[in-house]
């Protein structure tokens, strides 16, 4: 490796890109303060002469696996490590927030998003914030390191070493400074108030609107030419100032405005951010209903939600803004008493009987009681197809969530049964006279009559026995029901 000052002659302007090897800076003598070094890389970069835009800092305190080649944020591939590299998670929740404080204190002038949330497949610059030196083979005293070219490496992984810092918190901040902002194309300098200086002794550092000199310990020419450089100046260029955050996009699918729903209907939401969604709130009358932080944002109403007109508002977050939509639903009286020509047409737990859903206790004659569909002598239980009681078990008609035992009550388009996610590797996961079907995300879930013991096929003619595939649309409802289903049993604010 090659270490300035000693070197510096030998890594010019024009070698830049075939200098992947070579190393600018050196670690700290024993009993110094670690510093921060740069790698040069072939990596494709933007130029900086390109128009300044809006980019994205992820601080990554949690550390992860990060394996050798071109780099890429998305993928936890690093030009820096030279194989598979594993940093474990640093810091409490207070040393964190300090340092992410002050992070965004730095770049604050500048229209960058500095987020603790990983931004997911978009270009991004990631700062490893977490773990030592060693653990990506390189030797103690080094504070941090970053991949350099003339340019701007879109999805540059840099590494500050949180640990060797311990408490010093102002220190570590400036190292991810200087770290990431050599991914922008900045050189060290010989200025000791900016952070892309090896000096100290002078406070707390900032990016300086200062023509200084390139340089560690002493004045040296600029890597990328010339004989000074201001980092105010070319981070400017490439960013632009910052101004009023970009917020998110959210609608609200489902249900319309002004439409009449049932109880413990769903609240489907649609939300993007140029940055991530942090997370999306469901409020209800101004209440808190649930909290989601990943797609996709499927919401369980209250089953016991009063009867009358009600304000639905989502709310979606990113790292700086909110954004905000709002529908107005009527909820409609419990559907316990209405008339009905056969129990298909009476909720969960509830019989036709003479023209009106009553009760079901189990000891009827039709489709939910004692030798009907769901009762009292059939497949899954005492004498119906689908068990012994009719109310609450796997494969027993439902309306909502609050009709199953399980809290997940899906629909096919045409009949609705309580279900639960099962083990499609575990034929016993699934009660008889159901089987285990997977979905479109990933899930499976018990259906009635998926076994083979039925016709093949779960209402609208989607096929789910016998080898066949069903509608898309089906899998997709069930997919999105299955995922919302289990958010709201844990991932209640």
């Amino acid at each position: 490796m090659c270490c300035l000052p000693a070197c510096a002659e030998e890594l010019q302007p024009a070698a830049v890109g075939q200098a992947q090897e070579a190393v600018v800076g050196s670690p700290a003598a024993p009993g110094q303060l670690p510093r921060g070094i740069y790698v040069l890389t072939d990596d494709e970069v933007t130029e900086p002469t390109a128009a300044p835009r809006h980019r994205i800092l992820y601080l990554n305190f949690d550390g992860g696996t990060y394996t050798p080649g071109s780099n890429d944020s998305a993928t936890n591939r690093s030009s820096i490590v030279r194989g598979t590299s594993t940093i474990r998670p640093w810091g409490s929740a207070s040393a964190r927030q300090q340092v992410a404080d002050c992070v965004r204190e730095q770049f604050a002038p500048f229209n960058i998003t500095v987020t603790t949330e990983d931004p997911g497949d978009v270009d991004h610059i990631e700062a490893v914030t977490a773990g030592r030196p060693q653990d990506i083979g390189m030797q103690s005293g080094v504070g941090g390191v970053s991949p350099f070219s003339c340019g701007i490496i879109e999805r540059s992984i840099v590494f500050s070493f949180a640990e060797v810092y311990g408490n010093a918190y102002r220190s570590l901040c400036e190292t991810v400074a200087q770290e990431s902002a050599h991914s922008f194309g900045l050189d060290h300098e010989y200025l000791c108030e900016d952070p892309m200086t090896y000096l100290s002794g002078c406070g707390p550092k900032s990016f300086q609107d200062i023509d200084a000199r390139c340089g560690e310990f002493s004045a040296r020419s600029c890597q990328c030419g010339g004989s000074t450089q201001n980092s105010y100046q070319m981070l400017m260029a490439a960013l632009g100032p910052s101004g009023p955050g970009v917020p998110p996009d959210v609608r609200i699918d489902e249900p319309a405005d002004n439409s009449t729903v049932d109880p413990g209907f769903f609240v489907r939401v649609t939300a993007t951010d140029d940055t991530g969604v942090e997370r999306v709130e469901l409020h209800i009358d101004g209440a808190l209903v649930d909290t989601l932080t990943v797609p996709p944002y499927v919401f369980n109403t209250p089953p016991d939600i009063a009867p009358g007109q009600h304000t639905v508002e989502v709310k979606a977050y990113d790292a700086a803004d909110v954004s905000t939509a709002t529908v107005r639903v009527t909820v409609s009286e419990p559907d316990t008493g209405d008339q009905c020509a056969d129990d298909n047409d009476c909720p969960a737990g509830y019989r036709c009987d003479a023209g009106a859903c009553t009760p079901d206790n189990g000891g009827g004659g039709g489709d939910n009681g004692g030798g009907g569909d769901n009762g009292g002598g059939g497949d899954n239980g005492g004498g119906g197809d689908n068990g012994g009681g009719g109310c609450g078990d796997i494969g027993c008609r439902c309306d909502d969530a609050a009709d199953c035992d399980s809290g997940l009550c899906l629909s096919n388009g045409s009949d609705s049964y309580c279900t639960d996610l099962c083990d499609p590797g575990d034929a016993a996961s699934c009660p008889v006279g159901t089987a285990c079907v997977p979905t479109a995300g990933n899930e499976s879930v018990c259906w009635p009559g998926a076994d083979g013991s039925g016709d093949g096929t779960v209402g609208g003619g989607c096929s789910v026995g016998g080898g066949g595939t069903a509608g898309a649309t089906w899998w997709l409802a069930i997919a999105c029901l299955v995922l919302g289903a289990r958010r709201r049993r844990h991932g209640r604010a």
